[in-house]
């Protein structure tokens, strides 16, 4: 007669068949674990590789194009224009020449007050408040300087810088007095006022003492100072000499850094 087999006996046999399932599935959990730690690794690998491969690319081949486009976003290039020559008769009378003339601009980034900025114009230059106004609350289009006057007189670039001097020390007072009321505020050592954003570029205007008399041997020039009929065209090489430059760093608002860096090409002017 058959023994049958007790239920704690048929619990044991089913752990041990269980184990050795278990021990049959190790190798193969082990060479799963073992491929996911290679293909992680070669991930991480590849990531590094192309990282290095991108910084090595940057740092060598393309530093040199890299570090002029710097150059140029944080450098301003301004033109010194050269003296055209004096054109003389026989007799040493000056029948064409150039004088010294300002041209004046105002950068809007620096513009704060625009209604005190306008008033202020329109005390110096003429017109009415309303048309300054209007002139520099519309620059054109990707431009931040507005051309207010070419050709003017220096005494108008005179008459400008001593009017804002004299408003230095109330726009000083006015900034001091709104730093002790914020309690962040910081010591205030100089303020801009409302002819800060006023720059002057130095220009020459072409003049003829006698006016239209002899005008067609002497002929004229262009806009841009070059010959364009009579002596003026014929020695134009001799007269006009050669423009210079200027590199100046600059800041966000487009202004020279005053420690910034600062390159400069002698102009050479022409000859009368």
């Amino acid at each position: 007669m058959r023994t049958p087999i007790r239920p704690q006996a048929r619990l044991s046999n089913s752990r041990r068949n269980q184990s050795a399932v278990d021990r049959g599935n190790q190798p193969q959990d082990k060479q799963r674990q073992s491929s996911r730690w290679l293909v992680s690794f070669c991930l991480f690998l590849f990531a590094g590789a192309m990282i290095f491969a991108r910084l090595f690319y940057i740092q060598v081949y393309a530093s040199e194009g890299l570090h002029q486009i710097a150059i140029e976003q944080r450098t301003i290039s301004l033109v010194t224009q050269a003296r055209r020559g004096t054109i003389y008769d026989r007799n040493g009378l000056v029948l064409a020449t150039s004088v010294d003339t300002v041209s004046i601009y105002a950068n809007t980034l620096q513009i704060t007050n625009p209604e005190a900025t306008a008033y202020l114009l329109a005390e110096v230059l003429g017109n009415d408040s309303e048309y300054w106004l209007e002139k520099i609350s519309n620059p054109p289009a990707n431009a931040t300087n507005v051309c207010l006057a070419r050709f003017a007189d220096l005494q108008v670039q005179t008459d400008l810088l001593h009017r804002s001097q004299e408003l230095e020390p109330y726009y000083l007072s006015i900034s001091r007095l709104q730093s002790r009321l914020d309690p962040n505020g910081s010591p205030v050592w100089n303020a801009p006022t409302a002819l800060s954003c006023v720059n002057f570029d130095h220009e020459y205007k072409r003049v003829y003492p006698y006016g239209s008399i002899g005008s067609q041997a002497i002929g004229t020039v262009n806009a841009e100072g070059r010959g364009i009929s009579g002596i003026e065209m014929q020695y134009d090489q001799i007269l006009t000499g050669q423009n210079g430059a200027i590199r100046v760093e600059i800041g966000y608002d487009g202004t020279p850094l005053p420690n910034g860096t600062r390159v400069e090409e002698p102009k050479a002017d022409g000859e009368d």
